[in-house]
C-alpha cells in the first residue's frame, strides 16, 4: 500500500493542484485551505452554489497565483496586507484577514460577484472532526480516498468519474475498497494521521473540476446515496487528523496501525 497522488487546495472552492511531496503539520498539508473566499458579510462562497469557482486555478510559490481562462492572473502575497474582519465558514465565526484588494477586484471580476480573500490567521482557532485544528475546510484536516474505491464506485457509473471530483488530499494505492473508512490510524514515512470520521459528500462530486459545469444526472452523487449512505450522509473518502507532523511524499509506503 503506498501513498499515490497528494493534492493542496489553497483557496477554500477553487481548483487545487498535485504535489510530489508535502509538509504536513496539525492543520493538515502544507497551504490547504489556507485561504477563502467571501462576501460582503463575510460569509464563505462556496463552489456548492457557484460552480465556476473551480474554473479559477491556484498555485503557491513565493506568492499565491491565481489565474483563470481569458482573465489572466494575479499574484497575491502569502502575508496579508489587510485588515481582520470577522468571517464565517459553516457554523464557525472568527477573526480572519483581508488578503489584497488586487486580488478582491481580480476575483470579483473573474466570478462577476463582489468577493474578498481572506486568510485564516494564527490566533484564530477553529477545530474539526477527530479534535484537529482546521483552517477552511469543511470540517476535517487532511481528506483521504483511495483508488480501489474509486474503481469500485466506478463500477456502478454508466461514466466513470475521476479522482479530482472527491477533492482528496491524500490518495492511496493498492488498497482494499474503502479500506480508508476502517483504518484507526496510518503512517506514511514519519507522518501519522488517525480516522476522524467518513467524508459525506455533496453536489460538487458532480462538478467538472475543469470547466464547472454540473453533471445532468446528479452522478456520481445519485449514485454514492444509494450505494454508500450511512446514516444520513453519502460517503466517499475519510477525514484524518494529523497525529505527528512530517513529511509525506508520493511513493511512501503505508503502515496500517
Amino acid at each position: 500500500m503506498t501513498v499515490s497522488g497528494l493534492f493542496v487546495y489553497p483557496v477554500k472552492s477553487l481548483r487545487g493542484y498535485a504535489v510530489e511531496r508535502s509538509a504536513v503539520g496539525p492543520q493538515g498539508l502544507r497551504w490547504d485551505r489556507r485561504w477563502m473566499i467571501v462576501d460582503e458579510e463575510g460569509r464563505f462562497r462556496t463552489q456548492r452554489q457557484i460552480a465556476r469557482m473551480t474554473t479559477v486555478s491556484t498555485f503557491v510559490g513565493e506568492s499565491l497565483v491565481l489565474s483563470a481562462d481569458g482573465q489572466g492572473a494575479v499574484e497575491v502575497p502569502l502575508e496579508p496586507q489587510g485588515a481582520t474582519i470577522e468571517g464565517t465558514v459553516w457554523n464557525w465565526t472568527g477573526p480572519v484577514d483581508l488578503v489584497d484588494p488586487a486580488a478582491d477586484r481580480w476575483l470579483s471580476g473573474t466570478l462577476e460577484m463582489p468577493c474578498r480573500l481572506v486568510a485564516m490567521r494564527d490566533d484564530a482557532v477553529r477545530t474539526g472532526w477527530g479534535e484537529a485544528p482546521i483552517a477552511f475546510p469543511d470540517g476535517g484536516a487532511v481528506l483521504v480516498a483511495g483508488e480501489a474505491s474509486l474503481h469500485d464506485l466506478n463500477g456502478k457509473l454508466e461514466e466513470p468519474a475521476p479522482m479530482d471530483r472527491f477533492r482528496a488530499n491524500v490518495v492511496l494505492a493498492h488498497t482494499e475498497p474503502y479500506a480508508e473508512d476502517e483504518w484507526t490510524a496510518f503512517e506514511a514515512g514519519d507522518v501519522a494521521l488517525r480516522f476522524a470520521k467518513r467524508c459525506g459528500r455533496c453536489l460538487v462530486t458532480t462538478t467538472d473540476q475543469t470547466t464547472g459545469e454540473r453533471h445532468a444526472g446528479e452522478e456520481p452523487l445519485r449514485t454514492l446515496v444509494r450505494e454508500r449512505t450511512f446514516g444520513k450522509a453519502a460517503c466517499f473518502g475519510s477525514f484524518y487528523a494529523p497525529e505527528k507532523a512530517g513529511e509525506i511524499a508520493v511513493g511512501y509506503p503505508i503502515k496500517v496501525r
